[in-house]
């Protein structure tokens, strides 16, 4: 259970030390399946010890809400019947809640923000750091994708549109209210530049190494593999039909709303296995000649998985995943998100030519204590400034402080 307090933090052996963090609010969009945000948003209160944690919604069912207990606080969103069947419809009236988000008693405030989270209010004696996933795609740079991708049109795309042009001055005019940025990738830090006009420190997420563990390479088998949810965003069409055209056999791991419009257009060398249990997932990515991953992700966990079990990757070589994969030593890019440049690029893919060891060094650069750690130092830099001056000047600390922001 999370609780106020000293704790003792150790970094598996990278340094042991006692950290004395402030009266600590969380906040977070929503929770709901448990993903790459909520292991970090666990991962950040594991190490600050929040005194409470709010959220728009939480699902009951989700593990992240059972273990927050006690502390955990929704809007009155919550109250709703069903609720989080139909949570996105509720959009627009998300910055209303989340601006009526009790945070008095914490002198330190950390969003985990993807959509409205950074928005909450905060007075000028609480220090408000915002970890950001991603500026809202669907209101920016990818907008028109969301409207076509869900069938969007007419009087419906009209009223959607005009929500959205609230929901995204409200979002401009709301980043000031942060004192610091946190991005999640260099990409992302590129985002909220452009986004919001503001500079933002670097803090990769991280993959859990302990959970892929091979004491040595494991027999690679003649196949490919995607591991994804099958939504129409993660692009898994883009891989099925390729490899359906070249006739290589495609391993793909996941379950969603597109499964059965992926079943439609596969051929027969591809298999769907749907979800599978951890140490199964393992054993079909470890033996793949190449993980291939098709999105355009803000930053991208799977590819590091998949390094970490020895497996390369072939990825379209746009957002998070020019940060983790490594050309001709960890993987290779295909540069436009088509079939026609991904079957170019299975065509011309030497798996013999990737090291399983350099592989896991790769995805070690990623693990939780390297986050940990780099987090940890700077809350407590910014925590420690902010006592100091009384008050938070953002330009002054990244001068003083060197953390590589962008």
């Amino acid at each position: 259970m999370f609780g106020h307090g000293e704790r003792w933090l150790r970094l598996e052996n990278l340094f042991s030390m006692k950290m004395n963090f402030p009266k600590t609010a969380v906040v977070h969009d929503w929770i709901d399946a448990y993903g790459g945000a909520e292991r970090v948003i666990e991962t950040i209160c594991d190490l600050v010890q929040p005194a409470s944690f709010h959220t728009l919604l939480a699902n009951p069912k989700s593990a992240l809400t059972k273990k927050l207990g006690p502390i955990l606080k929704t809007s009155a969103l919550q109250k709703i019947p069903f609720a989080f069947s139909f949570h996105r419809y509720l959009l627009q009236f998300y910055p209303y809640f989340i601006e009526q988000m009790d945070l008095r008693d914490a002198n330190l405030i950390i969003s985990s923000s993807h959509c409205v989270a950074k928005g909450v209010l905060t007075r000028s004696d609480q220090l408000h750091i915002s970890y950001v996933h991603t500026p809202a795609r669907y209101l920016w740079d990818q907008s028109q994708d969301y409207l076509e991708q869900n069938n969007i049109r007419g009087l419906k795309r009209a009223y959607v549109e005009w929500v959205f042009h609230r929901l995204r001055q409200w979002d401009v005019n709301s980043s000031s209210r942060v004192d610091l940025y946190i991005a999640n990738s260099k990409f992302v830090s590129q985002r909220i530049w452009k986004t919001y006009r503001r500079p933002s420190i670097v803090v990769y997420p991280f993959v859990d190494l302990s959970k892929f563990v091979l004491n040595q390479p494991a027999q690679k088998e003649n196949h490919f593999v995607v591991l994804s949810r099958l939504v129409s965003q993660k692009r898994v069409d883009i891989a099925v039909r390729a490899c359906s055209k070249l006739g290589i056999k495609l391993k793909v791991i996941g379950d969603g709303p597109e499964i059965n419009y992926l079943r439609s257009i596969a051929g027969q060398t591809v298999e769907f296995l749907g979800q599978l249990d951890h140490s199964d997932m393992i054993k079909v990515v470890s033996s793949a000649q190449g993980l291939i991953f098709t999105p355009e992700e803000d930053f991208g966990i799977v590819p590091l998985e998949a390094m970490a079990v020895g497996t390369p990757v072939l990825a379209f070589g746009r957002g998070g995943a020019l940060e983790t994969v490594i050309s001709g030593k960890t993987g290779a890019f295909f540069t436009e998100q088509t079939d026609n440049s991904l079957i170019l690029a299975l065509q011309s893919w030497r798996p013999e030519i990737y090291d399983f060891n350099a592989l896991r060094e790769r995805s070690r650069a990623f693990d939780s204590a390297v986050f940990t750690m780099r987090f940890s130092k700077i809350i407590h830099s910014a925590h420690s400034f902010f006592i100091q001056y009384n008050g938070f000047n953002e330009e002054r600390f990244l001068k003083e402080h060197d953390l590589e922001s962008t």
